[in-house]
């Protein structure tokens, strides 16, 4: 079912798909562009038991030590494998209003997912994607360009054994380290970069507290990774990220840098980043760089 960019495609009348739904037999739905809200998708796609923790996770600070969460997230997958999920494979939710509460939901019922868009859906956070790999374990496309995630969100995606092809374009905090941090599967707090900066800074102390009680996340592996789409990054692009995207995703086969807009680049650092470049075209790898509209 395809409602794309129908003005008058609102909550009333994405509740009409309920009955559709229900029937199990949807596999593709695409609502790009229209006028619902977290409201209709949460009734489309929500249990009313699970209003409560999709509300906590939502709350949740970045940096707040909650020692029950990853107890409550287990407790909710094991809960939603005892029920029936929809059959949804192929969902679009591109250009609008939601935000985490409703893409909870639909991560919590759509467990046979894999492909969703979530393009310039600025009501993203990086809260999301700490519960993807959780349950959308065959999730094989992702689009979040346009979005307001950044490399603590990015870190979580390593961990889903199925992805293939992810597009994080034009993000607010897209840079170098955010790539880094997609295929390593490690914030940049322990795995430094030169572009670390302000965006994703966490205490240092709250970090040893994690730590300690265990709640820091295990390193994935995107080794199934072909695609990665990365278009207007703010800096961070140099051979350090090309030679850790060799090593970190051996079956990548396009990678798109168009229109960087760092100034980073200066002429020292051409000469080792064509070299890498080179390197990964001869291995077989589609690379698209350009640089203030010239191509490098």
């Amino acid at each position: 079912v395809d409602f794309s960019y129908w003005a008058n495609f609102d909550d009333r009348r994405l509740e009409l798909l309920s009955p559709l739904m229900r029937s199990n037999n949807l596999r593709v739905l695409k609502l790009r562009g229209t006028r619902i809200t977290d409201g209709g998708v949460m009734k489309l796609f929500g249990y009313d038991d699970c209003l409560k923790w999709c509300d906590h996770v939502q709350q949740r600070s970045a940096t707040t030590i909650d020692t029950n969460m990853e107890q409550t997230l287990t407790n909710a997958k094991n809960e939603i494998k005892s029920r029936r999920s929809v059959s949804l494979e192929v969902l679009d939710l591109s250009e609008n209003v939601i935000t985490d509460k409703s893409l909870l939901a639909v991560a919590y019922t759509c467990l046979n997912l894999k492909r969703l868009s979530l393009s310039m859906c600025t009501g993203i956070t990086d809260d999301f994607l700490d519960s993807v790999p959780l349950f959308l374990v065959n999730l094989t496309s992702l689009d979040l360009s346009h979005s307001s995630i950044t490399s603590r969100g990015c870190c979580h995606l390593a961990r889903l054994p199925s992805l293939q092809s992810v597009d994080i374009s034009a993000c607010t905090a897209l840079r170098g380290r955010c790539i880094k941090a997609l295929v390593t599967g490690r914030h940049p707090h322990i795995f430094p970069t030169r572009d670390y900066d302000e965006f994703d800074i966490i205490d240092e102390d709250q970090f040893i507290i994690q730590q300690q009680l265990g709640l820091t996340r295990e390193t994935g592996s995107l080794s199934q990774l072909t695609s990665i789409a990365a278009r207007y990054a703010n800096d961070g692009i140099d051979d350090n990220l090309l030679n850790t995207l060799a090593a970190y995703a051996p079956n990548l086969h396009t990678l798109d840098l168009r229109h960087y807009r760092g100034n980073d680049l200066k002429m020292g650092c051409l000469s080792p980043m064509k070299i890498s470049l080179r390197k990964l075209r001869q291995n077989g790898m589609k690379v698209a760089f350009t640089r203030c509209d010239v191509m490098t």
